[in-house]
């Protein structure tokens, strides 16, 4: 009779539903983090776009460019990334030694910082709205970036005409 209990308590106990419950509840989160970091990769990208067309307008501002062209160069450099916003895009070009501070297209906050003569800052502002983030997440609570203002600012040094 012993030999009978020791058997039955060795025997392995079917656990089929298990794995199903664990996987019902892991796939949600693990699939929730997966699409917030390709969320956070595409703003990274964005971000890395926006700035780098600051720098380029920027430069072409401390060349003598007019805000007209600054905004062209500014939309020519987003558009070498398939990144075509219009007027949903802002550009502010600031110029202290010929009193220029022009707005084009999305209205753009000033940096707080002073800005010294001999230098010109350009200021790109994007909506998140029309740019390829794509929400995902907002059904849990996640809003991320969509609503925002995507801001870089560039200072250059004024060339010598």
């Amino acid at each position: 009779m012993k030999s009978m209990l020791l058997k039955s308590r060795c025997r392995p106990q079917r656990r089929s539903g298990q794995l199903a419950v664990q996987a019902l509840l892991v796939i949600p989160i693990l699939l929730a983090i997966t699409i917030a970091t390709v969320e956070f990769g595409i703003v990274l990208t964005l971000r890395r776009v926006v700035t780098s067309a600051a720098i380029q307008a920027s430069r072409e501002a401390g060349q003598g460019a007019d805000a007209d062209e600054v905004a062209a160069d500014v939309e020519t450099t987003l558009a070498a990334f398939n990144l075509a916003l219009g007027p949903d895009l802002g550009v502010r070009l600031e110029d202290p030694e010929l009193a220029i501070d022009e707005s084009r297209g999305l209205a753009c906050d000033a940096p707080a910082s002073a800005l010294s003569n001999g230098r010109v800052r350009v200021t790109v502002c994007v909506p998140t709205a029309g740019t390829p983030v794509v929400g995902f997440l907002e059904g849990l609570g996640y809003n991320g970036v969509l609503g925002n203002t995507l801001t870089a600012s560039a200072v250059a040094q004024k060339e010598c005409p």
